[in-house]
């Protein structure tokens, strides 16, 4: 899906493509639920909207935008397999976050996983490693590290899925649409968004499947 949406915009229009295609659908689902009323009470608590405003934008907009980026320049199996790290990368936060004393269990499961992590990209050894891909790989640590932080966010505040579902996906669009405006009119830049129907079928696979169904 992000092969085929890659030469038909930039990756800021296909960020607001698909957020924007995920706050429908979840407005929707908001809408069918019943729900509209727990989103108003929601709101009215301010402290609790924007801890979790940040956590659906690191969870949402931020992951989603260096994990397209990376995806676009690695292959998809190297994306995809540095990208799962997130979910090692939670434990060192779970005593900052959560307030929980890590197991060593846990200590063990990490020291074995970022091994075989190790293992999948070298093969064994550095000269394996191409250089030329770290930059990118680093991008998609960064994508992970921003899904496993807010995840361990989401955990302590407990709100309606279907409330959750909306505002993580209208705070991603509303971030992009904000950026839109010093890269796009500031810097003269023009939006580059050339409809195509790869670009509407990955963006709709993406904003419903992946941050709607999925999460």
């Amino acid at each position: 899906m992000l092969d085929l949406s890659s030469g038909s915009s930039d990756l800021l229009s296909y960020m607001i493509l698909v957020f924007a295609i995920g706050t429908c659908g979840s407005l929707t689902a908001l809408a069918l639920t019943g729900d509209m009323l727990k989103l108003r009470d929601l709101l009215v608590d301010r402290r609790t909207v924007i801890y979790l405003s940040t956590a659906g934008l690191l969870n949402y907009g931020i992951a989603s935008l260096l994990m397209t980026y990376g995806t676009l320049m690695l292959s998809p199996d190297v994306s995809i397999l540095v990208n799962r790290s997130w979910v090692l990368l939670m434990v060192p936060f779970i005593p900052i976050i959560l307030r929980e004393r890590v197991k060593g269990a846990q200590v063990l499961s990490l020291v074995v996983g970022f091994f075989a992590l190790y293992l999948a990209l070298t093969g064994g050894t550095v000269v394996h490693v191409d250089y030329g891909e770290l930059p990118y790989m680093l991008v998609v640590v960064c994508s992970a590290l921003s899904t496993a932080v807010s995840s361990l966010m989401i955990k302590t505040a407990s709100i309606k899925l279907s409330v959750q579902l909306f505002l993580f996906n209208f705070v991603s669009l509303l971030f992009f649409v904000i950026a839109l405006i010093p890269l796009k009119l500031l810097l003269r830049l023009g939006l580059s968004l050339r409809p195509s129907f790869a670009l509407i079928l990955s963006s709709a696979f993406v904003g419903i499947v992946t941050y709607f169904l999925g999460a």
